[in-house]
């Protein structure tokens, strides 16, 4: 009986398939020289079923369908996750940031070995992360050359980080939008004649100061991918730079081989790097500016009210002005006296010359003084005194118109008109009327030339009067000739009128 009862249960071991360190036990210990009782076979056999029966299969285990009774984590070495959790938010400080332990426990600065952490303070710069007691190590982000160290604002207070070591330091993965064209954080440089923009770090770029930048750095050279940085500038000029692109590395292409200005009021440009070259004209320079600033373009948003110099003064662009129309207009002739000879009358006054010009915030620079012709003075039994010139720096100049001459028992000439020089647009002022002299009943004075901007004057005296001429109205009009009757009284012509500037502001 014992014989079969103990090849029953070898028959039953062979019967099931292999299994794996399975530790199984019975209930009861069958010895020999003594009888087996039937229920203690069967209790025997029951138990090794249910034992067999609860193991995994040795070899690849697809039949496991839970671990809940590991009390410790299967370590990456031993097949388990290489992805380790924090259990509480980063701590340390804002750029030596530090995770007190992780789930699994045993994590190692090895390759591929990564931690999520919860972020606990925002970084501002630089920053570096210490796990445990593994050491302190960099953390880096991606680029397109490459990794490159942290900015600043990359960690924010409550994001789920994937910190991921590289074998040389952690890289940072899947927080906000990496960086590659024109996302991360933006950083900021100080204008200088190389502005190396790449060392920031960022791709938004902020670019201080007003230094004239004729060269934007070579911390990219090597790399095969080339990227994009928009650059506000706030002042700041970029030049055209085709001078030995091949060993400064600051070549810098721009459209048209230009220089580019921008506006102290900050405006943007697409810069991107090409890879080092010797050559501009050939497309390998260093630098290609691909955009142009709203002022190099000329393009304004809208004109202010112009400013009306009526006295002389300084004129100081405003704030954001990118190009300024400007027009002058000189003083007007006074009108001709008349001598103490009977029926006399003097010619009119000239009119102003008129100037007009467009010019932009650079030809204009800081500020520009404003001379405001004054108005020609008639003068008793004389020629009556041309008006002044007016002048916008030496930008624009409007003459005066001349005086008108007197009269002397004769018909009188009226003035010449002022001329102008500067700008776009130059008009003559117009000559002054004569005077005519006549005994008769009625003698007619010389009429003072109109202006652009105002009227000249004119006087229609009966025979026997004696008066002084009209003086003119508004700005750069001739005076009016001055005439006598009968009495031989001798008169000043009419004053002509003072000059005039207006400045229409075009600004971003």
């Amino acid at each position: 009986m014992r014989k079969i009862i103990l090849w029953f249960l070898a028959a039953l071991c062979f019967a099931l398939p292999a299994r794996a360190n399975v530790p199984c036990s019975v209930p009861f210990t069958l010895t020999n020289g003594s009888i087996a009782d039937a229920s203690q076979v069967m209790a025997n056999y029951n138990a090794l079923i249910a034992c067999f029966t609860n193991a995994a299969a040795a070899g690849a285990n697809s039949d496991i369908t839970s671990l809940n009774a590991l009390t410790t984590p299967i370590p990456p070495v031993a097949g388990g996750s290489n992805v380790f959790l924090t259990t509480a938010p980063t701590g340390g400080t804002a750029t030596a940031q530090t995770v007190a332990t992780t789930t699994p426990s045993g994590f190692a600065l090895t390759f591929g070995f990564s931690v999520y952490a919860k972020i606990g303070i925002t970084n501002t710069g630089p920053t570096t992360l210490t796990v445990g007691s593994t050491a302190t190590t960099s953390v880096f982000k991606r680029a397109p050359g490459g990794p490159v160290a942290l900015t600043g604002g990359e960690l924010q207070i409550g994001d789920v980080a994937l910190f991921v070591f590289d074998g040389t330091q952690y890289e940072l993965l899947g927080v906000h939008r990496e960086q590659g064209g024109f996302d991360g954080p933006a950083g900021s440089v100080a204008s200088a004649s190389t502005t190396d923009v790449a060392s920031t770090g960022a791709h938004f770029v902020n670019i201080t100061g007003t230094t004239t930048i004729t060269n934007l750095g070579n911390t990219l050279a090597g790399q095969t991918a080339f990227p994009r940085y928009l650059l506000t500038l706030n002042g700041s000029q970029i030049n055209f730079n085709a001078t030995n692109c091949a060993t400064t590395g600051g070549c810098i292409a721009t459209p048209g081989n230009v220089n580019v200005t921008t506006s102290s009021a900050g405006e943007s440009v697409i810069a991107r790097y090409t890879g080092q070259g010797s050559n501009l004209g050939a497309g390998a320079g260093n630098w290609t500016i691909e955009s142009m600033p709203r002022s190099a373009q000329g393009i304004a948003r809208r004109a202010l009210a112009p400013q009306v110099f009526t006295a002389s003064g300084t004129y100081t662009p405003t704030v954001g002005m990118l190009f300024a129309d400007v027009e002058c207009l000189g003083g007007g002739g006074a009108g001709g006296g008349v001598t103490n000879a009977v029926n006399n009358s003097g010619g009119g006054g000239g009119a102003a010359g008129y100037a007009r010009g467009f010019f932009s915030a650079a030809t204009i620079g800081a500020s520009q003084t404003v001379t405001i012709g004054a108005a020609g003075t008639g003068v008793s039994a004389a020629n009556g005194n041309a008006g002044g010139n007016t002048t916008f720096g030496a930008l624009l100049t409007a003459n005066g118109g001349s005086g008108g001459n007197a009269g002397d028992n004769t018909n009188s000439v009226g003035g010449n008109g002022g001329t102008a020089t500067g700008g776009y647009l130059q008009v003559v002022g117009d000559q002054g009327l004569w005077g005519f002299s006549a005994a008769s009943s009625r003698v007619l004075s010389g009429k003072g030339a109109n202006s652009i901007y105002g009227s000249g004057g004119r006087y229609l005296a009966n025979q026997g009067s004696g008066v002084a001429g009209v003086a003119a109205t508004g700005f750069g009009a001739g005076g009016g000739g001055a005439v006598n009757g009968a009495s031989s009284a001798a008169n000043a012509g009419g004053n002509g009128s003072g000059g005039i500037c207006l400045v229409t502001e075009f600004i971003q």
